[in-house]
């Protein structure tokens, strides 16, 4: 984002789905790279919203992504 700040972004939706779609687009390879969590390729939009997440005393903000392409 603009400011450099990261955020999680939770997906409850239909993984396999999500991932076969990515790698019809770019590849195995990219996907692989996005489940390790190392830098991909990969560009996607999103619709989301934000949540606010409490656990031990920590608050932080969540996206709650809705739908992807």
């Amino acid at each position: 984002n603009q400011y450099q700040r990261e955020m999680d972004a939770l997906y409850f939706g239909d993984l396999d789905a999500f991932f076969t779609h990515f790698a019809e687009k770019y590849g195995e390879e990219e996907v692989d790279k996005l489940k390790t969590g190392r830098g991909t390729k990969i560009e996607l939009t999103v619709t989301y919203y934000p949540r606010i997440n409490e656990y031990n005393g920590f608050r932080n903000v969540q996206l709650m992504v809705q739908n992807y392409r």
